[in-house]
């Protein structure tokens, strides 16, 4: 590995270190859905969001403070429409909240493929 170079991470590894995770969602099959992430020692959460041209949903942040939630128990913290008509150049959200747990989901989800870039930091 050359000096510079960044080494390949998994989304934990990646969220260990605090790095941004890029995850692609683009198949109702695999539910929409982003990883479930253990968040507690991050305050500050942030997420890129962007579409193929004919990349059309909901993008949905949700939490929760139980480790043994399935994913239909977490709560929804946050939910914007991402379209060619409503978000030209993608969606940038940030927010602060101190939940255990998060994942992030594209739902409802009519086609197209969405790209998440997400940050955790203390």
């Amino acid at each position: 590995m050359a000096i510079g170079d960044v080494p390949s991470f998994g989304p934990s590894e990646r969220l260990l270190y605090g790095l941004p995770s890029k995850i692609t969602i683009d198949s109702k099959a695999e539910g929409c859905s982003g990883i479930k992430m253990a968040v507690g020692p991050y305050k500050r959460h942030s997420y890129q969001v962007s579409g193929t041209n004919s990349a059309v949903g909901k993008f949905n942040i949700y939490g929760s403070n139980d480790r043994n939630a399935a994913l239909d128990e977490y709560q929804l913290i946050a939910q914007y429409s991402v379209s060619p008509t409503s978000n030209v150049g993608g969606l940038m959200y940030s927010d602060e909240f101190l939940f255990d747990y998060a994942y992030c989901a594209i739902n409802p989800y009519t086609g197209g493929t969405f790209t998440v870039i997400e940050k955790h930091s203390p």
